[in-house]
């Protein structure tokens, strides 16, 4: 079955009518890709939320909701996108905090199945002090 983490979330969040309209919305999605007039082969869609949807980002909140926080980190997400900053007077300290953050993070990503794309993840320190 396709969608297994989000149905999974949505199955224990969600009155059972709502649930199954939902799975109803997520099954047997398949896309097409149309480029200078020519069309690909159909394919089933495995995973992620309707693009440009109504229910997109309310689906993704519902999927990342648990995502798993720190008290000295925020983390912030827009789209697919996710976001952590820490604030502390050590910069290697707050390396740290971000670091073991970001343990957590990966060990939720496997377990609900997300690939990262490393290409995309930077790690950057601003500090006022001067390195020398």
């Amino acid at each position: 079955m396709l969608h297994i983490g989000l149905l999974y979330k949505l199955k224990y969040t969600l009155p059972g009518p709502y649930y199954l309209l939902l799975q109803s919305y997520l099954t047997d999605c398949y896309f097409q890709v149309r480029y200078k007039g020519m069309c690909s082969d159909c394919y089933e869609v495995r995973s992620g939320v309707p693009e440009g949807s109504v229910l997109g980002p309310l689906l993704y909140f519902l999927f990342t909701a648990d995502l798993p926080t720190t008290d000295y980190n925020n983390i912030a997400t827009f789209a697919d996108d996710t976001g952590l900053l820490t604030v502390h007077r050590d910069p290697a300290v707050a390396s740290h905090r971000l670091q073991s953050h970001l343990t957590l993070l990966h060990n939720w990503f496997i377990l609900w199945k997300i690939r990262v794309n490393l290409a995309k993840a930077t790690h950057v320190t601003f500090t006022t002090r001067r390195v020398t």
